[in-house]
């Protein structure tokens, strides 16, 4: 099943996997509000499914320029949303191609400050400073 192909009596299936996501993200250690749940405007699997990423991004899985806008663009529909659509509009709109490119080409931008990086490098040297700090200042707590 394809996300486009969902209807508003799939709100079972779509809790379900909310509430495994959630369970999953519980396992980490982090709060549950520190990660993003939702599901790719354009699939790279047939297969519903919904990710759930951690919002610092400091991760070794992150090491395309892709994964970092599929990630933090309107490319990656929120779970809330795709359910308040079901609800209100009874399905989830084809965006088109051409929107589809331009959230994949956005210029990369840091998610939890101002920078912009020249490059996915420094991105994600940039990112590590965050993590950095946010041990360094639970630590002195």
């Amino acid at each position: 099943m394809l996300l486009l192909q969902l209807t508003p009596e799939d709100d079972v299936l779509l809790q379900d996997m909310y509430d495994l996501g959630l369970k999953a993200a519980s396992t980490s250690g982090l709060a549950i509000e520190r990660f993003d749940y939702g599901y790719h405007m354009k699939p790279s699997m047939r297969r519903l499914h919904l990710h759930v990423v951690s919002k610092d991004y400091h991760s070794p899985c992150l090491s395309h320029r892709y994964h970092w806008t599929a990630f933090n663009t309107e490319f990656l529909i929120k779970h809330e949303y795709v359910v308040e659509e079901l609800r209100e509009q009874r399905c989830i709109e084809r965006p088109s191609m051409r929107y589809i490119m331009q959230l994949l080409e956005t210029p990369l931008k840091c998610n939890q400050c101002t920078f912009r990086p020249k490059n996915f490098a420094e991105l994600k040297l940039h990112l590590k400073q965050h993590v950095e700090s946010e041990i360094d200042s639970t630590s002195t707590n």
